[in-house]
């Protein structure tokens, strides 16, 4: 089996509250994700971790030790923190900072970073962290308009490496609750502006409230669109 995960953050206590995790402690958070981890990944699965692995651990070797499967690190914005500390020889079949490969079916493209452009966009999928579950980025509308762009962060698949089609499933219903949030957050923000008394009067706010209507209806258009594909999907899958 192939899996997928990013931004574990092993070590990074402050990744508890930044990221709103679950945990009390960041001893819970790391062994609830070694337990998920060892839980399902054997001895001869592939993993790749799709950067921030560790971030504040003086120690990073006994997570390592403890942790299944034959690992390949994309490096993250964190790891140069505990990169230095270890033979990574002794854990990794690789390290690289970009990684184009296949998992026997789907042509794949791993950066930590997400890409709005990559080899074979068309028909291969590019597969991110960095974000964990921030939809609060500027470029988020455009991510959420590429299907084929997918999260493998934990804090929105479960706290654990997942397999591809759970990695497609978990984002689609990610970004269909996404944008529901998100054009709920920007309806009430127009309704807001346009009901005090000068927005018909001043040109700018005018200006304001066309930008931000045109941006609430690409929202939706986007939420429409995810939410055909999957509907399409279903039914192939059941007239096969």
């Amino acid at each position: 089996m192939v899996y997928f995960i990013a931004d574990p953050h092993f070590g990074h206590e402050n990744a508890i509250k930044l990221c709103s995790r679950p945990f009390e402690t960041v001893e819970e958070m790391n062994e609830t994700i070694i337990k998920n981890w060892n839980g399902r990944v054997h001895g001869n699965d592939t993993v790749y971790i799709v950067g921030d692995m560790f971030f504040r651990c003086d120690d990073p070797e006994p997570i390592l030790k403890r942790l299944h499967g034959k690992k390949h690190l994309l490096v993250g914005n964190h790891d140069g923190s505990w990169l230095g500390k270890i033979d990574t020889t002794k854990y990794f079949q690789s390290v690289s900072h970009m990684l184009e490969t296949s998992d026997g079916a789907h042509a794949l493209t791993l950066c930590h970073y997400p890409l709005l452009s990559w080899n074979h966009q068309k028909r291969a999928y590019m597969i991110y962290g960095h974000l964990h579950a921030n939809t609060d980025v500027d470029y988020m509308p455009q991510i959420f308009s590429r299907p084929n762009m997918l999260n493998a962060g934990v804090d929105i698949n479960g706290f654990r490496p997942v397999t591809f089609s759970e990695l497609v499933e978990n984002n689609r219903q990610f970004v269909v609750d996404s944008m529901l949030k998100m054009i709920a957050e920007r309806e009430s923000r127009y309704k807001s502006r346009a009901m005090t008394s000068h927005s018909y009067f001043n040109p700018v706010e005018k200006g304001n409230l066309k930008v931000l209507y045109e941006e609430i209806m690409h929202l939706k258009a986007i939420k429409e669109k995810f939410i055909y594909e999957e509907t399409c999907e279903h039914t192939a899958d059941l007239e096969d």
